[in-house]
């Protein structure tokens, strides 16, 4: 089987398929075939998992693959192959419009397959803009301003002396517990930051220092009310909704491979519908292209092997694959070969 041209693959299983069951039903009887190899056709039934009047399926020949640890075959078949087999399943429903509107660049590949990482991921990256991104934070950040100015008439002085401990009345102002956390953290960040020995800021989960750093506690404040990833980053404290936000700043002028891994953060948090998603759950869809994505890159890392340098963007998406979306990025044999079989465990083969 070549490792870079797998048209072929549908048209000999075919031929094997139909020459099982002709055996099988005796047509071919007293044929040369049934004399040399009439008692193997069950073993190779059972090895290539095809069963009687049923066509093979690419999970079962990308599993017979892995049993014989043909890997780079395995890997093939699988980015080349399983968005056919989620269409042919009606997990995903690709229309022939989509085909129409989206074209097909790659005459050696099947238009599902391209449109599948090209078009489909992609779509995710417009559906984000086009939402109401974060109206929780929204209100926060309201929130915070408002009792910020109250606290100003009440006593404009405050403004220079605007310490953690003053800032934390400002849970007054906070109606939710996500709300009033946030406060604690901001008080917490500004304890540690504008005490009595100021230290140098650093950007939220990274050792990259701002420049310019605010010189007092309300300075700071005002700064971070107008850079969203600090809200961020002390509302939810989480740093993947905090990557989340770096990408969607940037998500059209993404480089391939980052704006793949956004685009899957935002399968599950998206609300609208989803164009060719099928019968296809959230979870499910997310776990699909969450598999493909890192397989496709690891199959990119393996035909460029003799490169020593990898790309920075394509560093920073395996990087963010494995933070935010628990995929070991190793291009190690067993490693690969395991994220293969976890892949076509989707779809109901263990």
């Amino acid at each position: 089987m070549s490792l870079c041209d797998v048209r072929d693959v549908d048209e000999i299983m075919d031929e094997l398929c139909i020459s099982l069951d002709r055996f099988d039903s005796k047509e071919d009887k007293g044929s040369f075939f049934s004399v040399m190899f009439g008692d193997f056709t069950s073993i190779i039934r059972e090895k290539l998992f095809i069963e009687k009047g049923r066509s093979y399926s690419y999970p079962r020949l990308i599993k017979w693959c892995l049993d014989n640890n043909m890997v780079q075959q395995a890997l093939t078949l699988y980015i080349e192959k399983m968005p056919e087999f989620y269409c042919n399943e009606g997990i995903l429903d690709f229309s022939e419009e989509m085909r129409e509107e989206n074209g097909s660049g790659n005459p050696g590949q099947s238009w599902r397959t391209e449109f599948f990482y090209r078009a489909f991921y992609d779509q995710f990256v417009g559906n984000a803009e086009k939402q109401d991104v974060m109206p929780e934070l929204k209100r926060f950040e309201e929130k915070l301003k408002t009792g910020i100015n109250d606290m100003k008439e009440k006593n404009p002085a405050v403004i220079n002396q605007f310490t953690a401990k003053k800032f934390r009345q400002l849970k007054n102002y906070m109606t939710t517990p996500e709300e009033r956390a946030a406060v604690e953290r901001l008080a917490g960040f500004l304890k540690e930051f504008y005490g009595p020995v100021p230290r140098d800021i650093v950007f939220p989960y990274s050792k990259k220092s701002v420049d310019n750093r605010p010189k007092c506690a309300i300075t700071f404040i005002n700064y971070a009310l107008v850079q969203k990833e600090w809200m961020i980053y002390f509302f939810y404290d989480s740093e993947e909704k905090y990557h989340e936000y770096e990408g969607s700043k940037k998500s059209l002028k993404y480089e391939k491979y980052e704006k793949k891994v956004y685009a899957l953060s935002q399968v599950r948090t998206y609300k609208g519908e989803i164009s060719g998603a099928g019968r296809c759950g959230r979870a499910l869809l997310y776990d699909i292209m969450k598999y493909y994505l890192a397989l496709k890159m690891l199959r990119n890392r393996i035909n460029h092997a003799s490169e020593l340098e990898v790309e920075e963007n394509e560093r920073r998406a395996m990087e963010q694959l494995e933070k935010q979306h628990g995929i070991c990025m190793r291009i190690e044999f067993e490693n690969v070969k395991s994220l293969i079989q976890e892949g076509i465990n989707l779809c109901g083969l263990n």
